[in-house]
């Protein structure tokens, strides 16, 4: 599908299909995204969601889970007009973590490197997550963990405990990783980290009456899970501003000729003065 950028909304949702049959469930949800921001009928993606659906015998295919929420997702934040007649809304409200409060806006989403392997790198980017936040009130949704860029925004919250919320999405096993600093940390049925984190905070930010246009994320780094993130916040109209030169799929997606023109996508560099006008200003939906 690499620079391919002719392709049908349909076209691309059956590409989504037969890498979930084929076993590629990560293939599977990136086609999904990207059929997602082409689609700009609100038919196109029911067809996709039932056909996922009549796949129900398969509902043990590994990301079969994961394509039939983000199609819920963008079926309700894309094309809610009435949010009261919005079945795929009620639907996804279903979904919404418990027994949490709605999150409040704005909210910034960063996502990136958390692995060990980029601890040491992602330790340089503290100055960048700090001064940009400094003047931020509202709720910035991460990893959750001690770790690479989710520790970073730990150490925000401890440092900006009056003007800010966290908020970290972590498997149900993975207690351990929690990073204690964090407003609060919801738990996801996940054995392990995968795409259900970052979908069920976008389940959460649409239940909560939060329009997926005034969204921002802020990528730095990151490794497959990453990858994926940055391509859903794309395909519902968030904002993303993704650090270049931070290696592995950050950088990867600026050079994604899938993705790089989209118009929702900013490069940034490694610099407060840039990073923190693109957290401050106001959205435009």
């Amino acid at each position: 599908m690499s620079g391919n950028t002719k392709q049908t909304p349909l076209a691309v949702y059956e590409n989504c299909k037969a890498y979930l049959l084929s076993g590629e469930p990560h293939e599977s949800l990136r086609a999904c995204a990207k059929a997602l921001q082409i689609s700009l009928k609100e038919q196109d993606v029911e067809l996709a969601f039932n056909s996922i659906n009549g796949l129900a015998e398969h509902d043990q295919l590994p990301g079969y889970d994961w394509v039939r929420k983000l199609l819920l997702i963008g079926l309700a934040a894309k094309f809610s007009e009435a949010d009261d007649e919005n079945a795929a809304l009620d639907q996804v409200k279903q979904f919404a973590s418990t027994p949490y409060q709605p999150l409040k806006g704005p909210i910034v989403v960063v996502a990136g490197g958390c692995s060990s392997e980029v601890e040491d790198q992602m330790r340089t980017y503290q100055e960048l997550i700090l001064e940009t936040f400094r003047d931020f009130k509202g709720t910035i949704i991460s990893g959750g963990t001690t770790s690479g860029i989710s520790g970073l925004i730990g150490e925000a919250q401890q440092k900006y405990q009056n003007t800010i919320r966290t908020v970290g999405y972590v498997p149900k096993t993975k207690t351990d990783l929690v990073d204690k600093r964090y407003s609060e940390i919801r738990f996801t049925d996940s054995e392990k980290f995968s795409p259900i984190e970052p979908l069920q905070y976008w389940i959460d930010i649409i239940a909560s009456g939060i329009k997926s246009s005034d969204v921002k994320l802020l990528g730095i780094n990151g490794g497959r899970i990453s990858a994926i993130e940055y391509r859903i916040a794309l395909a519902l109209g968030a904002h993303v501003a993704i650090v270049k030169g931070s290696g592995l799929e950050a950088d990867k997606l600026l050079l994604d000729n899938d993705w790089n023109n989209s118009k929702n996508l900013i490069p940034v560099s490694n610099d407060p003065a840039t990073v923190w006008p693109f957290i401050q200003a106001r959205t435009k939906g």
